[in-house]
């Protein structure tokens, strides 16, 4: 019986580890992505911040704006009025 809950422990363990690791690599490319969406803001002035979102491969505008402020710190409207100079210090 304590063999098998020492198995179960470290199965979990290595669960939660992968687990962790997983939303590492997708903090990471959500970063890259919106890198990609604050370029095309600032060079395709004349096209909606939803437009760039879905070219930039979010699949609805609600996501990509909260995705844009968790990472930047403002909405991409506001980023993009900054000139790219307004952003979070955190």
């Amino acid at each position: 019986a304590k063999r098998l809950l020492l198995e179960n422990k470290e199965i979990s363990a290595n669960i939660i580890g992968e687990a962790k690791r997983l939303l590492l690599e997708n903090k990471e490319i959500s970063a890259n992505i919106i890198g990609e969406a604050k370029r095309l803001l600032l060079e395709n002035k004349e096209i909606s911040a939803n437009i760039i979102g879905e070219v930039a491969g979010f699949s609805d505008r609600s996501n990509f704006y909260r995705q844009f402020v968790r990472i930047v710190g403002c909405s991409p409207k506001q980023w993009r009025e900054s000139g790219g100079m307004e952003e979070s210090q955190s």
